[in-house]
């Protein structure tokens, strides 16, 4: 179980991030985690991944299965990463190393994670691009990161999650940079990898918890109200902040959800 208990970051100036937000998520179920831009979200991925800027200094109880992350070293949370912790970045250019090919970053993260000949992890490379609708492997595996598009990226990154199959995997806006077809299939996926982890979903979209969401927490100026799911939150929002929610999913308007802290 990855448990978030009181966790509140704050600036060397005493600002408020996040303020006393907990939630658990277990293996075999999808939380959903969204609010107005700014209001906390990925600050909440940063906390757990243990990469906060040093100038936030970061409160409360950030545990897995038991291990309070916080005392961990750095290394020790390195070991965790792939394995344990998963990572779905919003940005996927920042999660490649822009000198070296698609293949080479594929097989030798799974190498190091899996083990196995490098034959078995070229198989497994292609089989997991194959799997978020990336049939030219042989053109994306000689590639390098800027010779590719954001939305493919943004499936590379997902690719490997697929091969590793982490405990927990913490997504960050998966779909933004994805048409409707690859969007489906992304969704598609985390559904089924949540037969063996845990999923926070973090995004502004609507359609995405309807679809997968076992569990809805929405943010507000670092605060968290929690629904158990999606129907909870469109039928009895308790907030102010949740009920702009409501009113933005009921408008006429069929596109995403979009909200911003000046609306």
């Amino acid at each position: 179980m990855l448990e978030v208990k009181h966790l509140r970051v704050t600036t060397r100036s005493g600002k408020n991030l996040l303020n006393d937000v907990s939630f658990l998520l277990k293996p075999g179920s999808i939380v959903g985690l969204t609010g107005e831009s700014g209001a906390g979200k990925t600050t909440i991925i940063k906390a757990i991944m243990g990469i906060t800027n040093k100038q936030f200094s970061v409160y409360g109880k950030v545990a897995v299965d038991g291990t309070d992350l916080r005392g961990l070293s750095q290394a020790e949370r390195r070991s965790m990463c792939g394995s344990t912790l998963g990572f779905i970045p919003q940005i996927p250019m920042t999660a490649f190393d822009p000198r070296l090919t698609i293949r080479s970053q594929l097989r030798e993260t799974f190498r190091y994670k899996l083990g196995g000949r490098r034959e078995e992890m070229d198989s497994l490379a292609e089989h997991c691009l194959k799997r978020v609708n990336l049939f030219d492997t042989e053109r994306i595996l000689k590639s390098r990161p800027a010779d590719l598009s954001g939305g493919m990226l943004q499936r590379i990154s997902f690719a490997f999650q697929l091969g590793l199959k982490p405990k927990y995997i913490l997504a960050d806006e998966p779909t933004s940079a994805l048409d409707e077809e690859n969007s489906n299939t992304i969704l598609a996926l985390l559904k089924q990898q949540k037969e063996t982890s845990g999923i926070l979903l973090v995004s502004h979209d609507y359609h995405a918890f309807e679809k997968i969401a076992d569990q809805i927490v929405v943010l507000h100026s670092g605060e968290s109200a929690h629904y158990n799911n999606f129907s909870e939150l469109i039928q009895t929002p308790a907030q102010e902040w949740t009920r702009k929610f409501v009113a933005y999913h009921n408008r006429p308007e069929k596109g995403g959800f979009v909200w911003t802290a000046s609306q």
